[in-house]
């Protein structure tokens, strides 16, 4: 929740499979200082972990998956598509039952409403 985008990694150099990282959905790439992947103190972890312990959650104005939602402008409007996951910052996975089958489709989430 702090970092949107983003995760930590704890690794063992000899093992780690940089392209299996990079390949997960969601990852873009290393945040990199000069070409080298760049190295977060575990003094810094230490205090995010009980930051967050500490601190109550906040409800997340996201919706779950398997959410209702109305498309609300384009092409697919006023239909209804089941929620799947975030896609990116801005975007969300959903599914819209389309002539018998469902279709997996990506849309703004500003495009869609909670039902």
């Amino acid at each position: 929740p702090l970092f949107p985008g983003y995760i930590f990694l704890g690794f063992d150099d000899d093992h780690l499979n940089l392209s299996k990282v990079r390949s997960t959905r969601g990852i873009r790439d290393f945040v990199k200082f000069n070409g080298t992947p760049g190295l977060v103190p575990e003094s810094v972890i230490d205090w995010l972990k009980r930051f967050l312990l500490e601190k109550p959650a906040k409800q997340s104005k996201l919706p779950q998956k398997g959410d209702r939602l109305t498309v609300l402008e384009g092409p697919f409007k006023d239909l209804e598509v089941i929620f799947e996951m975030v896609d990116g910052e801005q975007r969300a996975m959903v599914f819209l039952d389309l002539l018998g089958r469902q279709q997996r489709l990506v849309f703004e989430l500003k495009l869609l409403k909670k039902q």
